[in-house]
């Protein structure tokens, strides 16, 4: 922007802001193509929902729109309050973005000692810490691990444009983690593992069973007229579980199933034996004096 007045540079840079707005509103991409041809940027692959990447990208331009409007309110340099944001340190051992990019720090507002930095390997260790720490962090909340799909199985695809589960199968597999080349009526598409569900089997219950010889059964597929005695054990063990969970006068049922005594120190019978203890005491205390 080199020649351009402060008007023209907060005039593109509140563009830039209007963009990035605009692909990251409510955290997920929608009409991917208009927005290409709105904002003329590519996108890679439109077809996918990413939902993680656009909720970091939209977290990363938390402190780049605080600081506009802050500048905005006050009427500063928008250049030098991103040089000191760009120039900040990461950590108390990991320097700042600047320096990390270009290998030296920047020249700010403030004074500094430029020294040397010998501590390249601690700056790499810190930095591998802090990314194991953030993988901590979302495994915690990233669900279980979804088992691995093979070529040929038939699986429910999600389709991103409507939300709805649509009937497919796997392609083939990819070289990267997780993700799998899908057929669908509506063409090849290419989704991560949690768009894809496993299709329920139809399961067909087996009536009879072929004996050794190529006969079938009929008499294994024929109910028997009297119940056997280890159904009649569990129907008996059914009814007096049944009675067993059945509240009394004076119970009641939670909401999680579990059957509420109440304290026998408050029924009318334990109140009436206490109060005659305590008379009896009272008159032999009584008797004494």
């Amino acid at each position: 922007m080199k020649g351009e007045s402060k008007g023209g540079v907060a005039d593109a840079l509140r563009m830039y802001k209007q963009k990035m707005t605009l692909v990251c509103e409510d955290n997920e991409v929608t009409e991917p193509a208009a927005i290409v041809r709105k904002i003329k940027i590519g996108l890679g692959d439109e077809g996918l929902r990413r939902l993680n990447a656009s909720g970091l990208t939209e977290q990363q331009l938390q402190t780049p729109t605080a600081i506009w409007q802050f500048l905005e309110r006050n009427l500063q340099n928008i250049q030098r309050a991103l040089l000191n944001m760009r120039a900040t340190p990461l950590d108390s051992k990991i320097p700042s973005p600047a320096e990390l990019l270009m290998g030296r720090r920047i020249t700010t507002s403030l004074p500094y000692h430029d020294t040397p930095n010998h501590l390249d390997e601690e700056i790499r260790q810190r930095l591998q810490e802090k990314r194991e720490s953030q993988k901590i962090n979302h495994d915690q909340r990233a669900g279980p691990e979804l088992p691995p799909l093979h070529a040929g199985q038939a699986v429910s695809v999600m389709d991103t444009r409507t939300g709805t589960w649509e009937d497919g199968s796997v392609k083939k597999l990819t070289n990267k983690p997780r993700l799998y080349i899908v057929e669908t009526p509506r063409g090849t598409l290419r989704r991560n593992r949690k768009h894809l569900r496993e299709a329920p089997q139809a399961h067909v219950p087996s009536t009879s069973m072929t004996s050794a010889n190529g006969k079938i059964d009929d008499h294994l597929s024929t109910p028997s007229a009297e119940p056997s005695s280890a159904a009649t054990d569990q129907a008996a063990q059914t009814t007096a579980e049944t009675k067993a969970d059945t509240p009394s006068p004076g119970q009641f049922v939670t909401r999680s199933c579990r059957t509420s005594k109440p304290p026998q120190r408050l029924t009318y019978e334990h109140r009436t034996s206490s109060i005659s203890i305590f008379v009896c005491f009272a008159i032999f205390l009584y008797s004494l004096y």
